[in-house]
């Protein structure tokens, strides 16, 4: 038979829970009002609460334990409201004293209240003093918040343990912060404010030297600090803003003034004297935003409320808050509120004016107060708590979500005062449109279906004032009647505070980050496949970031399973980070390093360091190494880089690679960079330019098979008294311009030496070489010897430097480089690239590309006719220009004479083929001309069954 109890309250009043069995029902279908009816005592194995249920325990009702919790209940079911100040347990327990077991079902479809200050029964408040903080916990194989209202009051608890937790368009709450800022809890004591120091005495100043001058600076003051002992404090303003209020108690003239420093913008301050001369101050901070989970545009407020000028006492008074870190104190005169300090308001703001001829320029004693407010975005500081470990865990606002079989998250709304535990290490249905906003937390979770989306879930900070305020107020009278106080405020506050995950794990195949994740314990992405992606807005943060903010959370340990590595955001770490596959058990059968079959990287990436190893490697994105001595080396079988930027200020960087394309990308080495590749190496050519800025040189451990650097420019600079040895393995192909074809050339090499600094080539091998499209030096590198040798260059017995252009000082100096340093620096004149070449329009109409120093050359006449190239509208030969001929000759048997023109002392090259389809041309003969400039031939004999083609190639005279 089901018993169905409707209210009244006092029903079960006087009967004892163990006099009789369980009733199937109670259900509240009208109001249940307590105090002041006395609470009702429910022992049913169902609860239903339809209508308004609020119970409010008193000292003076109420003895017993402070959360108010039904008996025998299995499955309970809120549709309407459920209020009380202490707060509720929901699980099932026995009617008298025993262990309390998880219920079957909580359906929450209405509005649940712990705590709040919005709770509307407010008779007999006068004794609303329940033991202890506010709680809500829930304990049910399946626990259903969907489309509900959870909340609990300024540092309260609420746990949500289940199988199945569906949260489903949930909104859960913590207030004290963004929920009902302006609680009673304010009243007692600003929640998340601690004193880095704090001191009260007398100084000596100067008030005219202290307070006109620009910037304006406090005495030194002597100061207590937590940690014990004492010091001394002083503040400048460099940009402060001046206040001033001046008024009469009778004879004498009161002057108030204020010195406010703000260093962010974002920040509005205001300066209030309320009352007109009542001898307090008050400075208002204004930090508009947006509630991040309820929407709402709101405008954070902090007050200072300073009573120096009308507080006779100077002394602190030590803080014996709960919210306060022991062993504190605060002087007496500073309160700070987020609320308006006082109900009749603060009048009209103060503007700002000059101090010039506000102040005495006598020197006076004065006394003094002084504080450091430190501001958290927690209602307990973390340095101070008395807690043995001062574990997350332990905090005081905290929700904990646990789901050991499916949680849903679907459109969630948390917003948590200082820490939230959410587990879910079996599966989490999903996470889409989730809103969550914690300062501190713990996420455990996993999917079986092998995806996993951690896409605006945690918001990436929390909108509270965060920072410090230093502060410092002195009063004085001057001697003849006024009475001077003056107020200095240094802050320092942030709008927001980041928000940090202690413990971060989250198990699946394929993970997607979308959110800012600052990791500062345990990391663990037991995931094959992650992908850290932009987001589409509107949305909380334009992309996902892993910030590892411990430098003993390692990357590679904590990514045991990765293979795919996708980094659209940011990844940053604290310590040097290996980026390839570390194995071990539980993981794998054995221990064991291995490449990632891919990493691409198009967002950014900071660390002490990095080591890159993948079978394919991209990069388009930022790589950096921050301001240590890190370096970047990176190991791929293929590797392309294109439109991004590496920089190691201070170390070095290295590339091994089988085959690298690298376009468009910035290097900048505080040391060396070092290429290894084996297969092709090119940066594309044409307009895709490298800049690469190198402290100690380049080296090319090994030369490619094809490919050439000819659009990367490399600035190599030296300290002074420093040597950079580069390596280089390219061929030596002597001083010709067959070293600018797959043969690694570079396109620019400049050489910036400072005092007494060397740069010196050597080859990888007996006979090496660097062929240089233009080459330039700058500074101590121009420096000569007699016989004309540059100092700060050395080129090994193993080396030869070959250069199409060099400049010095913005003129060229190829031909005078030419031959230098032993004759291993030559000029390839008849080489012409992007940097060392110049179109030359000639008489015909033709553009014609030529080697620039060549035809700039007022020395050379290269095609012989008398002219030297600076003063020839015609300086070199051009193919046209060569009149190539074939005609037969019988000498005495009939041979193909092959003529044409050529300048003095110039390379003459014949090739042929035997097919007009063939491309493979043969050599026949090469020599080199007389000293006057007229045609040449060369005779081959003619076969009439093997006809021949025939092709003449002419270098100009090398100088």
């Amino acid at each position: 038979m089901k018993y169905k109890f409707l209210v009244g309250c006092l029903l079960l009043c006087g009967l004892s829970p163990q006099a009789r069995a369980a009733a199937d029902f109670y259900v509240n279908d009208s109001v249940v009002l307590c105090p002041p009816q006395i609470p009702p005592q429910v022992d049913a194995l169902n609860f239903v609460n339809n209508n308004y249920f609020s119970i409010n325990f008193t000292n003076f009702f109420f003895t017993g334990t402070q959360l108010y919790q039904t008996a025998s209940t299995r499955n309970f079911t809120n549709n309407g409201m459920m209020i009380a100040n202490s707060g509720f347990r929901f699980d099932t327990a026995p009617p008298g004293a025993g262990t309390h077991t998880m219920a079957s079902t909580f359906v929450n479809a209405g509005t649940i209240s712990a705590g709040s200050a919005a709770n509307t029964n407010t008779f007999f408040s006068f004794f609303l003093l329940s033991p202890g903080l506010p709680k809500l916990q829930i304990s049910a194989t399946n626990v259903s918040l969907r489309s509900s209202t959870n909340i609990v009051g300024v540092d309260g608890l609420l746990t949500i343990t289940g199988k199945k937790v569906d949260l489903n368009r949930a909104y859960v709450a913590l207030e004290g912060f963004e929920e009902n800022p302006d609680s009673l809890f304010a009243f007692i004591d600003t929640v998340g404010m601690s004193a880095a120091y704090w001191g009260t005495g007398t100084n000596i100043l100067n008030p005219i030297g202290n307070f006109e001058s620009v910037p304006p600076f406090t005495p030194a003051h002597l100061v207590n600090f937590p940690a014990g002992g004492i010091g001394f404090q002083q503040l400048v303003l460099p940009n402060a803003s001046f206040y001033v209020n001046q008024y009469f108690l009778g004879t004498n003239l009161h002057v108030e003034a204020v010195f406010l420093n703000n260093t962010n913008a974002s920040i509005l301050n205001n300066v209030y004297f309320p009352f007109g001369g009542a001898g307090v101050t008050v400075v208002e901070w204004l930090g508009r935003q947006t509630n991040q989970v309820s929407g709402a545009i709101t405008t954070n407020h902090l007050y200072l409320t300073d009573t120096f000028a009308s507080f006779g006492t100077n002394r602190s008074v030590t803080n014996f808050s709960y919210y306060s870190a022991s062993g504190t104190a605060t002087p007496i005169n500073y309160t700070f509120t987020r609320f308006v300090p006082f109900l009749g308001g603060l009048g009209a703001p103060f503007p700002t004016t000059s101090p010039a001829g506000i102040f005495d320029p006598f020197t006076v004693t004065n006394q003094f107060a002084a504080l450091g407010a430190q501001f958290r975005p927690t209602t307990v500081s973390l340095d101070s708590l008395p807690i043995a470990g001062r574990y997350l865990t332990n905090l005081p606002g905290r929700i904990e979500i646990t789901a050991d079989a499916v949680l849903d998250l679907t459109l969630a709304r948390i917003t948590g005062l200082n820490y939230m535990g959410l587990k879910a290490t079996n599966h989490v249905s999903s996470t889409s449109g989730a809103k969550i906003s914690v300062p501190f937390s713990d996420i455990n979770l996993a999917t079986t279906n092998g995806n996993l989306a951690i896409t605006n879930l945690l918001y990436p900070v929390v909108q509270r004032f965060t920072g410090e305020v230093d502060l410092w107020s002195g009063r004085w009278t001057n001697g003849i009647g006024t009475r001077f106080t003056v107020l200095f405020v240094d802050s320092k506050l942030d709008a927001t505070a980041p928000s940090q995950v202690q413990d971060l794990t989250l198990r699946t195949t394929n993970l997607v980050i979308s959110d800012i994740l600052n990791v500062t314990r345990n990391l663990l992405l037991d995931a094959e496949r992650i992908t850290i992606t932009t987001n589409q807005q509107p949305a909380a943060t334009t992309r996902g970031e892993i910030n590892l903010l411990s430098s003993a959370t390692t990357w590679s340990t904590s990514t045991p399973r990765l293979q795919h590595l996708t980094n659209n955001g940011a990844i940053s770490s604290l310590n040097a980070v290996f980026f390839g596959g570390s194995r071990y058990s539980p993981f794998y059968s054995s221990t064991f390093n291995e490449p990632y079959l891919s990493f691409v990287n198009r967002g950014m990436v900071t660390t002490e360091g990095s080591l890159i190893w993948a079978k394919y490697f991209e990069n388009t994105g930022f790589w950096g190494t921050g301001l240590g001595f890190g370096s970047l080396a990176w190991d791929a079988t293929t590797a392309v880089l294109t439109n991004g930027i590496f920089l190691a200020p201070k170390g070095d960087i290295s590339i091994s690679s089988g085959s690298l394309v690298i376009s468009n990308h910035v290097l900048q080495a505080g040391r060396a960079i070092t290429l290894s590749i084996t297969n092709q190496l090119t940066d594309n050519g044409g307009s895709n330019a490298n800049i690469w800025i190198s402290g100690r040189g380049i080296n090319l451990l090994q030369k490619p098979t094809t490919g050439d650097l000819l659009s990367t420019t490399l600035y190599s600079t030296l300290a002074p008294g420093i040597e950079a040895v580069n390596r280089w393995a390219a061929e030596d192909r002597g001083c010709s311009t067959a070293g600018f074809t797959n043969d690694a050339a570079m396109g620019r090499l400049i050489l910036d030496g400072s005092d007494d600094s060397l740069f010196t080539f050597t080859g990888t091998g007996a006979n090496n070489a660097i062929y240089i499209d233009y080459l330039e030096l700058r500074n101590f590198m121009t420096n000569r010897d007699a016989a004309g040798n540059f100092i700060g260059l050395q080129i090994d017995p193993n080396m030869k430097v070959y250069f199409a252009q060099a400049v010095e000082n913005g003129v060229s100096i190829a031909e005078k480089l030419d031959g230098q340093n032993g004759g291993r620096l030559c000029w390839v004149s008849a080489y012409a690239g992007m940097y060392s070449g110049t179109n030359v329009v000639y008489p015909d109409g033709t553009t014609n590309f030529f080697n620039a120093a060549l035809v700039g050359s007022c020395n050379l006449d290269s095609d012989g006719d008398g002219l030297v190239n600076c003063s020839d509208p015609t300086p070199i030969l051009r193919p046209q220009d060569l009149a190539l001929a074939v005609s037969l000759v019988q000498t005495p048997s009939l041979k193909a004479q092959v003529s044409w023109k050529s300048g003095p002392y110039a390379a003459n090259f014949v090739y042929y083929k035997t097919s007009s389809s063939s491309t493979n041309w043969l050599p026949l003969t090469n020599f080199i001309s007389g000293d006057s400039n007229g045609r040449v031939s060369i005779l081959d004999p003619v076969n009439a069954s093997n006809p021949r083609y025939y092709r003449v190639r002419v270098d100009p005279h090398q100088p």
